[in-house]
């Protein structure tokens, strides 16, 4: 398995650590830091009516710097079969060309784990992406369902917790003493312990019901046999379908470094932040992109959306992600150039920057 690039180390480290995540709840790369994650549970948005699958967001500890468990090194001999010294080069690369882009000032992207960067006092941090870094829940996407109404609130993707609030009506039965009734209250409390009895039985199935409701929302697509594919990434025209609104964009981004030379031709033009993800070699540098999908299907409606409007677009597909892009370039003066023509034709067309960090 020969890896002698820059680019090929990190991209192959990348995915290594993507894959191993997937597995375990933590991977520590010697002399470097440790990636933990944690368990989001499912998520519920009541503005547009979406469940999001459970997911895993990923911190860095940079304190932690000993693989006692050996979990990477193992990995890649096992897995990889490469022999310790190779495995060992590897991570020292790895580590090697990711400090120095950190100490560049530059951002390390690793793909559905997070962005590295160094703060101001040296410190490296890790800005999380939701990813579905978990064997049980690996392949599950958003389910829509209808919004709530009432007193029911539900938490959406920021993170806030799903809550409902039931009111059960309750009859309070007066009974007046008389003479005649004074002698025993037996049948009033046997009335009333029925009823107690009553309201214990419907506490317990009420939030029976909930979960089967849940779990039905969460499965249906399984349910009534619906099949997802992966395809190789391609940039691919669609079929007319109809119209979409469940853009799940924009990506994570962040700041565009005016110190750069492509960076001050962005910022000049108007570009403060930039989403940059790992996609290949053989892809553009830039993307002006105009939505972004889990489903082709839902990629092919948002791009027949713009052809309606007189804008040209293609599906740029990779992996379990469909963009639509409206402009790419390798040049950031022409990618500036392409903004503002669509702009000066399209001023309400809500797009983002998507920068190819290769």
């Amino acid at each position: 398995m020969p890896i002698n690039t820059e680019k090929s180390i990190m991209a192959s480290l990348n995915q290594i650590l993507k894959d191993v995540l997937l597995l375990q709840d933590s991977v520590t790369v010697p002399n470097f830091g440790t990636f933990e994650t944690t368990y989001q549970s499912a998520q519920l948005d009541e503005k547009t009516g979406i469940i999001y699958p459970p997911t895993k967001l990923v911190s860095f500890n940079a304190v932690l710097t000993e693989d006692k468990k050996n979990i990477l090194l193992d990995y890649l001999t096992k897995n990889l079969g490469l022999d310790q010294d190779a495995a060992q080069k590897l991570i020292t690369d790895f580590i090697s060309q990711t400090e120095e882009k950190l100490k560049e000032k530059s951002n390390v992207v690793i793909d559905e784990v997070g962005i590295l960067y160094k703060d101001d006092a040296g410190i490296v941090g890790l800005k999380s992406i939701p990813s579905n870094l978990s064997i049980d829940n690996y392949g599950m996407e958003q389910v829509e369902v209808e919004a709530v109404s009432g007193n029911q609130r539900a938490a959406t993707s920021k993170g806030k917790t799903v809550t409902t609030t039931k009111t059960t009506k309750t009859t309070t039965v007066k009974t007046t003493a008389t003479a005649a009734t004074a002698k025993t209250d037996a049948k009033p409390k046997e009335t009333e312990k029925k009823k107690d009895n009553k309201l214990k039985i419907l506490l317990i199935i009420l939030p029976i019901i909930a979960l089967l409701a849940v779990l039905f929302f969460l499965f249906k697509d399984k349910l009534f046999g619906q099949k997802q594919t992966n395809k190789p990434a391609q940039i691919e025209q669609a079929q007319p379908s109809t119209p979409t609104v469940d853009v799940t964009g924009p990506e994570p981004e962040v700041d565009v470094d005016a110190a750069d030379p492509d960076g001050k031709i962005l910022s000049d033009a108007g570009f403060r932040h930039v989403t940059p993800i790992f996609l290949g070699d053989e892809y553009k540098k830039y993307y002006l992109v105009a939505g972004s999908f889990t489903t082709k299907a839902n990629a092919k409606k948002r791009k027949n959306e713009l052809k309606a409007e007189n804008i040209d677009s293609d599906i740029l597909s990779i992996g379990t992600q469909h963009r639509v892009i409206v402009g790419q370039s390798d040049s950031a003066a022409d990618i500036v150039k392409q903004y503002k023509a669509i702009t000066e034709n399209h001023p309400s067309l809500d797009y983002w920057l998507l920068k190819n960090s290769r």
